[in-house]
């Protein structure tokens, strides 16, 4: 388990901030091999910019709330608020589990070869 707010999630944090420590706690789950990314439910959080889920092709990453529903709202940026690794990675998505969240922002679906 990666607790987001170990990595400095914050519903009192900028958008910029916040970024960065979702990004870290998704990062290292990604680094382990997988795992579950945990979001306090106290949220709001404010997010500035796009968060990138790289897991490895035989890894799976989950990014959920640790109890409730947290929420995510993309306060900068154009873009989706989250990209599974790349559009020349077609399974990418598969390994990328999100659930118990409400996300308030641009959805871009990537374009299948």
């Amino acid at each position: 388990m990666f607790e987001a707010s170990a990595y400095g999630l914050d519903p009192a944090k900028s958008g910029t901030e916040n970024r960065t420590a979702l990004q870290a706690a998704i990062d290292a789950a990604c680094c382990a091999g997988g795992g579950t990314v945990l979001i306090p439910a106290n949220g709001p959080y404010d997010i500035a910019g796009e968060i990138v889920i790289a897991p490895a092709p035989a890894s799976t990453v989950t990014i959920t709330s640790s109890g409730g529903r947290a929420t995510l709202i993309q306060t900068e940026g154009a873009g989706s608020i989250f990209t599974a690794g790349s559009n020349t990675e077609a399974n990418a998505m598969g390994h990328v589990v999100i659930k118990g969240m409400s996300i308030e922002g641009s959805f871009v679906p990537l374009e299948q070869p």
